[in-house]
């Protein structure tokens, strides 16, 4: 691997946008999950109102932090054009969308093509939409051929995220990446 895809799947930082107090919450899943996969590496949640997420300092918004290496969107479709620009606009090098991205863009057009207008423009690699499973190494720095750390979310429907499980069932999978069209 040339390095291009590090910031995606050796990520030394990660933010979490979406995260909340709530633990049934999806954002509030997500950062459990990657504290209880033993990542290793600067973990920012991200929140409008609250001072720390789970016992993590947290920030209103991702240009309120040092730059992260990936950017984990926790957020409905709404919210998702808003959420990776700023991420962009704060240096994010990657992000995963775990929504469907489907669904209208703000200036109107398919979401999903604005994500990758988005992400093209930023030169950041893009995971998603639907993006249920992400591979991140629990220390930042796999070597190569060492399998690392998937953190995967079974959901009911394929199309749309309805509601978070209650407890983590998460398991060590194998992963694959869709990249927008």
């Amino acid at each position: 691997m040339d390095g291009a895809l590090d910031p995606l799947l050796r990520p030394k930082s990660i933010a979490v946008i979406g995260a909340s107090q709530r633990p049934e919450s999806f954002g509030r899943i997500v950062l459990d999950g990657l504290v209880a996969g033993g990542y290793q590496g600067r973990i920012v949640p991200v929140h409008p109102s609250h001072a720390d997420v789970a016992g993590i300092a947290a920030v209103p918004s991702l240009g309120e932090t040092a730059p992260v290496d990936s950017a984990l969107l926790a957020v409905g479709n709404d919210r998702l054009e808003i959420a990776l620009e700023d991420a962009a606009a704060a240096g994010a090098k990657a992000a995963v969308v775990f929504g469907s991205a489907q669904g209208s863009a703000r200036g109107g057009g398919p979401l999903d093509r604005r994500l990758a207008e988005i992400a093209r423009g930023a030169g950041m690699a893009l995971c998603g939409g639907n993006s249920m499973v992400s591979s991140i190494s629990p220390t930042g720095a796999t070597p190569p051929g060492i399998p690392i750390a998937v953190i995967q979310i079974p959901v009911t429907s394929s199309s749309s995220l309805t509601a978070a499980p209650p407890s983590p069932p998460w398991s060590i999978t194998g992963a694959t990446c869709a990249s927008m069209r």
